[in-house]
């Protein structure tokens, strides 16, 4: 039988199962909305996170549930308008891969959604319409006339 030679490993499967739990608890900080601001806390580069979820499922689902609460983060960011919602669709598109809806037709032409000066206008309607508010950022409209309605 041989012997191995070198250093035995830092990142054992249980030391990889622990950082993606703390990973979990990290991000359910309001706060916290970026998830490579994890990978960069901890000092690692992120290929590592996805390299250590192929070698573990546990941590593999600790960033898929991750990655759906940044999702979940971004787009209720965006319907609050406390960021800029274009910003929120950027970054909707790369990190959680949502894409503009293009259309063909049968002859080949493609046409493109138009996006309306304010993308989440239809949704805060449908919102609306179904009884549900959303609260304005207050440093936001401070500059609107006192009982305006919108």
């Amino acid at each position: 039988m041989s012997k191995k030679n070198g250093r035995p490993p830092i990142f054992t499967p249980a030391v990889i199962e622990a950082l993606g739990e703390e990973m979990l608890v990290w991000f359910r900080d309001p706060k916290n909305v970026w998830l490579k601001d994890f990978a960069i806390l901890k000092g690692f580069a992120w290929e590592s996170f996805s390299r250590w979820a192929e070698k573990n499922e546990h941590f593999a689902q600790s960033l898929k549930k991750a990655k759906d609460m940044q999702e979940a983060k971004l787009f209720k960011l965006g319907l609050s308008r406390k960021v800029n919602p274009a910003m929120v669709i950027f970054a909707l598109k790369n990190v959680a891969g949502w894409r503009d809806v293009f259309r063909y037709d049968v002859d080949g032409q493609t046409s493109a959604r138009q996006v309306p000066d304010d993308p989440w206008s239809d949704l805060r309607e449908e919102l609306k319409k179904a009884g549900i508010s959303l609260t304005r950022d207050a440093s936001r409209s401070a500059g609107s006339k006192a009982g305006a309605k919108n």
